[in-house]
């Protein structure tokens, strides 16, 4: 993975501004900070965020169960909703590949833009 911005994160932080909290992208050797805010470096610790990362890879082992039983399409991400952020979370897991973004509630208006942003089948 490059380490220079890529087209997704400039288009998140266009639309989203300051609404955009954490942007992280990932494959089987690792993971790539793209965006973190300002106010958040001081929130968060490192080895926070890796556990954070680490734990939605493991939820994410769990989504072609839902594939097999739901008759309602392809599986685009999850969303997780929380009191201070809503998480959405696009992982592909035949390629092991996935990016994960963090929202201001607020932002929720726009989320038709962030999965076109994030999600490689959009």
């Amino acid at each position: 993975m490059s380490e220079t911005e890529p087209d997704w994160i400039t288009t998140l932080r266009e639309k989203l501004g300051e609404e955009l909290r954490v942007a992280v992208e990932y494959d089987e050797s690792g993971y790539v900070s793209r965006y973190l805010r300002d106010d958040l470096e001081e929130e968060y610790t490192l080895a926070e965020l890796d556990e954070i990362r680490q734990e939605l890879i493991v939820l994410m082992l769990g989504k072609d169960r839902i594939e097999e039983f739901a008759n309602v399409g392809e599986f685009v991400a999850l969303t997780y909703w929380m009191d201070r952020a809503i998480i959405y979370h696009f992982p592909e897991t035949e390629s092991f590949y996935g990016r994960v973004v963090s929202v201001e509630p607020s932002a929720e208006s726009v989320r038709e833009e962030i999965f076109e942003a994030c999600s490689p089948k959009a």
